[in-house]
């Protein structure tokens, strides 16, 4: 668990983490979704070769996975989103303001663009 700003999360979010994934079964929503990753890879290909239309918002941290939204761009050409800078894996934490607005641009301008 990667926060570049030491303040985003606290001891107890740390221990609620670790709880989780302590739990029976508690590993696998974490990491599960690796063992499906080169199906997920044939399944987002052909979505992008038949072109996908729906509203799409991806954002990635700057010290996370910064590519998340050009790998959502393959896919569709209406995605939205970017890099957070100083950010890192846990947007909602870290940055909580700025992905905040920018959802709300987007939920707003998905509901007018109906």
């Amino acid at each position: 668990m990667h926060a570049p700003n030491p303040d985003a999360v606290t001891a107890e979010d740390r221990r609620i983490y670790a709880d989780s994934l302590r739990a029976e079964n508690g590993i696998r929503g974490s990491v599960g979704w690796y063992r499906a990753s080169f199906e997920t890879a044939r399944q987002l290909r052909a979505i992008g070769e038949a072109g996908m239309h729906a509203p799409v918002m991806a954002w990635g941290g700057e010290f996370g996975v910064p590519v998340t939204h050009e790998q959502m761009s393959y896919i569709t050409q209406s995605a939205v989103g970017g890099i957070i800078p100083g950010a890192g894996h846990l947007l909602p934490e870290e940055k909580p303001a700025f992905l905040a607005d920018r959802m709300q641009a987007f939920f707003r301008k998905t509901q007018t663009d109906q």
